[in-house]
């Protein structure tokens, strides 16, 4: 039977994870079990670090996902952050805050679900951190290398067509049935990595679907002061999105996050060349919109023109009342 945490201390459970995990790669000059992990950077190339937590009743339900589909969720959050600035995963820090009564043996699989997932990138799992606290969180700060082209929100230019990756809806509706009830399997986070590898040289701006694509290119074009219009009807929706919300599926799709795509800029010169790039990203790629001067801001037009109404969308976790991303 797994043992229960207090029957296996804070500090007995951390140095058999040490042991499991080991010393890492050649990057990880100190990794698990000192006050800090010291890591090596290649070339001197640029480094990128991000965090994201997952939060249990904010973000999930224990029964909505295994230990390790946890842990490697965690983990892709971040890796399509380190993605959306060009560069790939390079090391990973997890903390883990834990209610009373939690087994020891959920705390291993999700470290397993991080590493599993970190390991596709070639990256490691150097430290972290164990907490008690109200409820299961599971936090992760992961550092990445940029690539030759470092890609911000700042670059978008009055001209540039607006794409995308993938398809979107399908993760929030997937959500939004478990809320309600109906049992629905949550598909896994894409992995844009590569996407991103291949985009990157191209990209004028760039930034990944987590809050909503009308809230998160709405960022982009703040940072670029700059106005997109969006056509409604080129918003790549998803299969399982327009099953379940038909007719309402594209403004739930602009609007409901959790997506985990990428969202992005290019020059006109570069649009000819997009069916060859979505072969080397491993991914469809559509051409969303347009790039304006003004007004600043995000306007999606229906099939005749006219600005699509769109309830107010886009996640924020500050808002009251507080909802489930």
């Amino acid at each position: 039977m797994p043992r229960r945490a207090p029957a296996a201390s804070e500090h007995e459970w951390l140095r058999g994870l040490r042991a499991r995990l080991g010393s890492g790669g050649p990057a990880v000059r100190v990794g698990v079990g000192d006050d800090a992990a010291a890591l090596r950077v290649p070339n001197g190339r640029t480094l990128l670090v991000t965090t994201d937590a997952l939060v249990e009743g904010v973000h999930f339900e224990r029964p909505w996902l295994s230990p390790r589909e946890l842990g490697e969720r965690v983990y892709a959050v971040n890796a399509s952050d380190v993605a959306a600035m060009g560069g790939e995963p390079f090391a990973a820090v997890l903390a883990l805050e834990v209610p009373r009564g939690v087994r020891t043996a959920l705390l291993d699989e999700i470290v397993a679900g991080v590493v599993v997932a970190a390991r596709r990138h070639r990256a490691e799992l150097v430290g972290g951190n164990v907490s008690g606290g109200p409820v299961l969180a599971v936090t992760l700060t992961l550092l990445g290398l940029a690539g030759p082209r470092l890609v911000t929100r700042d670059g978008a230019r009055p001209g540039d067509h607006v794409v995308v990756t993938g398809r979107l809806g399908a993760m929030a509706a997937a959500v939004r049935d478990r809320g309600a009830g109906v049992r629905t399997a949550l598909p896994p986070v894409p992995d844009r990595v590569r996407a991103a590898a291949a985009i990157a040289p191209i990209a004028t701006a760039m930034i990944d679907v987590s809050d909503g694509l009308v809230q998160d290119l709405g960022h982009v074009a703040a940072a670029s002061r700059v106005g997109m219009r969006l056509a409604a009807g080129r918003i790549p929706v998803a299969r399982a999105c327009r099953m379940r919300l038909e007719a309402e599926a594209t403004p739930f799709a602009l609007t409901a996050g959790e997506d985990y795509e990428l969202a992005f800029t290019v020059g006109a010169e570069h649009v000819t060349s997009l069916p060859r790039l979505a072969r080397r990203a491993g991914c469809p790629l559509t051409r969303i919109g347009i790039v304006t001067r003004r007004p600043v801001g995000v306007t999606v037009l229906d099939a005749n023109g006219r600005p699509l109404p769109l309830r107010a969308g886009g996640f924020d976790h500050l808002a009251a009342p507080p909802r489930r991303r």
